[in-house]
């Protein structure tokens, strides 16, 4: 309806939600089509955050898919744009999946330094949900390393962050699994879990 009566951004915007939705479901491509089209949509509308916001959102649908290098280069067109729009908790965001593709490639040392901007962002924004995240993905480098007084450390920082701030959610109980299961290895021991235990978190407009 939109498209027939010419209201394109509108369009654009909804086929964000719809991008969503479809990733959410695990339909990938779909979800990329969509995503897409409302690149354009939004290039042609001159809406540079939300060109940014698509570029972010395909980057973690092709992440989702394990195909790290496109997600690489999406992610990092994302941040370039957020970064000339001065948005800083955009910026985190980007930092934070940046971190994740990283972690997945195997490239340990890039991803610790994009999860510590990531970190610094949400610090200086005092946002403790998303702080407490970046500590976790640092702690899961570091038990990849075998750095297993690191990874504990930074897994202890993600708990203290929610407990002190009084969130007692889902992401607390993540966490503290975590925790628990490096301070069950012995010490430098490998970690030969899946790096992959969700899908990464999208956005809508």
């Amino acid at each position: 309806m939109q498209r027939e009566i010419g209201i394109k951004k509108e369009s654009g915007d909804t086929l964000i939600d719809m991008g969503v939705l479809l990733a959410d479901r695990g339909q990938y491509d779909k979800a990329l089509q969509a995503y897409k089209d409302a690149l354009q949509i939004q290039r042609d509308a001159g809406d540079v955050k939300y060109e940014a916001l698509c570029l972010n959102n395909i980057g973690l649908v092709y992440l989702a898919r394990g195909d790290t290098d496109d997600s690489l280069t999406y992610l990092q067109r994302a941040l370039e744009l957020r970064r000339k729009l001065n948005l800083p908790a955009d910026i985190a965001e980007t930092m934070g999946s940046l971190g994740e593709v990283y972690t997945a490639k195997g490239q340990y040392d890039q991803a610790l330094s994009s999860f510590m901007d990531a970190l610094g962002l949400w610090r200086k924004a005092g946002d403790v949900q998303n702080a407490a995240a970046e500590y976790n993905e640092m702690g899961l480098v570091f038990l990849y390393q075998a750095r297993m007084g690191a990874a504990v450390n930074a897994m202890q920082d993600s708990v203290k962050s929610l407990r002190g701030a009084g969130q007692h959610n889902h992401d607390l109980a993540e966490f503290l699994a975590d925790l628990a299961d490096a301070l069950a290895r012995p010490e430098e021991a490998p970690n030969h879990r899946s790096y992959w235990r969700s899908q990464p978190e999208l956005r809508v407009n």
